[in-house]
């Protein structure tokens, strides 16, 4: 191998170690939240921040700040088709609407019927 050789491997390299280093110093473009990401706040189910609300009649009740909320949403079932699904809990919903796991038909309710 000739000197003239070695000398443009060794600029390559070293140019390619420079994109290297160049594309792992750019700054990343922010990601944009999906529409629904607003909802993350309102089904959060911790208590952390919520206050105890003491009435003048002696009751007591909790702020829920707005959380512990359900919402639904249209996701696609095995089949493709489109399906209202409840969810209760944020990352569920996020993952479905984002095609990351499917709805799930529900099982038929069975009602029992009250002793009176």
């Amino acid at each position: 191998m000739t000197s003239s050789c070695i000398r443009t491997g060794l600029l390559i390299a070293a140019l390619a170690c420079s994109a290297l280093s160049f594309a792992a110093t750019e700054p990343s473009k922010p990601e944009t939240p999906p529409k629904w990401a607003g909802l993350k706040e309102q089904m959060r189910k911790d208590g952390e921040g919520l206050r105890v609300i003491h009435r003048p009649d002696g009751s007591i009740s909790i702020d829920l700040n707005g959380r512990f909320t359900h919402t639904s949403a249209l996701v696609k079932d095995e089949s493709g088709k489109l399906r209202p699904q409840c969810f209760n809990n944020y990352t569920a919903m996020d993952n479905a609407l984002k095609g990351k796991s499917r709805a799930v038909r529900p099982e038929p309710a069975e009602n029992e019927v009250a002793d009176k």
